[in-house]
Parts: C-alpha cells; structure tokens; sequence
C-alpha cells in the first residue's frame, strides 16, 4: 500500500540561542538591522526633535534584545499614536519579550473580533500549504453564496486590523504568518490559561477538525456538482467554481487523518459526501488535474479512520460501512 506524504512545517529558531558567544554575536547584528530598520521607518510616528526621535529610537533599540519582530511590532503601535509622552509611555508599557508581545495583542480584540482572528488564524496555521487570500477568503465565508467577484474587503479588513502584527500578505498574495515564533506560541498547550486569559491559543485537533469540516461542506455543495449538471449562467456560460476548490480536493485526507476517528461529525459528514454524486465530481476534478494519487491518499486516511475507531468503538452503523465500501473502491480507480 501507498504511504501518505503528509507535509510537517519546520519550526524555526527564536530570537535567542544557547551558546552566548553566538548570541552576543547575533543580538549585536540584528540591533545593527535593526537600526537601519528604524532609520528609514521612524519618519511615520511624527517626532519633532532629534533629541525626543533619538530616546525612542534607544528605546526600541534596549528593549529588543534583538528580536527585529519585537521592534517592528512596536514601531507599528507607536504610528497610530501622537505626541512624545504618548510614545515614551506605549514604550515603557511594552514589556520585553515576543510572547507578552502577542499576549497583549490577543486581549486588545473584543470577543466577537477574537473569534474572527482565531478561524482566520487557525486555517493560516493548520493548511497544508499557504493560502491565498482569495483562497482564504473563500474559506472563510463557505455559508455565504460564493461569486468570484465576491468583495473580499471583509478579509483584508480582519488581517490589517485585528491580524496584521501575526499575519502578512506576501508579494504573490499569499497569506502568511509574519514569524514561526507566533505559530510556536498560539499552538503551545502547556501554557496555564489563568496567566494568559484573553489569548486565542488553538488546538491542533479541534483545528484539522475545522478544517475538514470546511472540506466537505464545500464538497458537498451544490457548486462542485458535476459540471454537466451544473447551473448556467445568465449569459449562457457556466459558472466557476470558487478558488477553495483546489484546496479542498486536495487537502481533505490530511485534515481527516489529524482528526479524532471518534468524531461523529466528522464521521457523518464523510459519508455524506460519499452517498452524494458529488464525489464523482471530486473524482473527476483530480484526474482533470491529474491528481488522482490524492484518491489513494484518502483511501487510505479512510482505513486509517476506521482502524483507529474500531479500537475504541463498536463498528456498527450505515455511516461505518460506507466508509469501509468506499475505502476499498476508491484504490480501484
């Protein structure tokens, strides 16, 4: 049998390294980047004179040990103030270190603009690959009817806003995380939740969960019915599929294989999409892209489901034997 190729993110270093020889060498570089960095971007938060410019440049400059991502952060937080003292006390009220950093930022959003930034979040983190932003936006609003020339503001609004210090989008429109060290504190579980009590931390599991269930629900819609069979539109051609396709084709076994077997939603939504036509669709959507490797993939992240189930539960129902028929037809194809 095939072995699944599931991609693993590589987490990088942080801002500091246990051999202090090597990161006297590095802080002292990076300061020196950093303030290069400030020399050209300091002009944005409106400093009359050089003396009050210089003590707020210093200040980063002490502060930062370093870190360029700290000081970046808080150079954007000093452009949206005005006036000296305003700066000098933002300043003193960052307190060092890039996790505190984030902490503040997390419990500077209102609940319902947390639980926004969270899904947006959890999908930068959890996708296999970077979305773009069409992609993202698409999956963020897969209730709403989806037209290409949808007004993707609302997205771009909750990335610049309540986002932009962890996520960034890149020359080719690609949504990314601006540095590893803030996936490595959202995902971090040992962290005690009454220390940090306004902060958005995501949960591997519940996210490859989320991430499924917003595979299928696409796939299961009545837009990735097959294209004979699809509406026509007012001119007389047929309508596109939304830019979430590629994705959700593709990724659905990864997101499935990092989701608990004993998930009954999970499982019911599975089989749901395997009753409908709509996974011949699925199925000729790959083999059009000459992607149908992905089909022995989620054969198998379906054996893997139901291996793992059937240690822990009693194999019974419709929805069970569905997923074993099509487990076993689908490495036929």
């Amino acid at each position: 049998s095939r072995q699944m190729s599931l991609g693993t993110r590589k987490s990088a270093s942080s801002c500091e390294t246990t051999d202090r020889q090597k990161q006297s060498v590095s802080i002292e570089d990076t300061k020196s980047d950093i303030s290069k960095y400030l020399d050209l971007h300091l002009d944005a938060v409106k400093i009359a004179k050089d003396n009050e410019r210089e003590q707020i440049k210093s200040g980063i400059l002490h502060k930062s040990n370093g870190c360029f991502l700290w000081a970046k952060l808080v150079l954007d937080r000093l452009i949206q103030l005005h006036g000296f003292w305003a700066y000098r006390k933002a300043l003193d009220e960052f307190p060092p270190g890039i996790e505190s950093i984030y902490v503040r930022l997390a419990e500077s959003l209102s609940d319902a603009s947390r639980r926004s930034a969270r899904e947006l979040l959890t999908w930068v983190i959890m996708a296999v690959r970077p979305l773009s932003l069409t992609e993202l936006h698409a999956a963020l609003h897969l209730r709403d009817e989806y037209e290409l020339n949808q007004d993707i503001d609302a997205t771009l609004t909750l990335i610049q806003r309540d986002c932009h210090d962890l996520v960034h989008i890149d020359r080719k429109s690609m949504v990314q995380m601006r540095h590893a060290s803030a996936r490595e504190f959202l995902m971090r579980r040992h962290l005690d939740d009454e220390q940090y009590p306004s902060a958005f931390f995501l949960d591997k599991g519940e996210g490859h969960r989320a991430l499924a269930l917003s595979c299928l629900a696409y796939l299961t819609s009545s837009e990735m019915k097959r294209r004979e069979r699809r509406k026509m539109s007012a001119l007389g051609s047929r309508t596109e599929r939304s830019p979430f396709v590629a994705y959700a084709t593709r990724y659905l076994y990864h997101h499935i294989t990092n989701s608990s077997p004993q998930d009954p939603e999970i499982l019911a939504s599975i089989a749901s999409f395997l009753r409908s036509t709509n996974v011949l669709s699925w199925i000729e959507y790959l083999a059009q892209n000459k992607d149908l490797e992905t089909v022995l993939y989620t054969a198998q992240a379906l054996r893997v489901m139901l291996k793992k189930k059937s240690q822990t539960d009693l194999m019974l129902g419709e929805d069970v034997v569905i997923l074993d028929t099509w487990s076993l037809d689908l490495v036929k194809i």
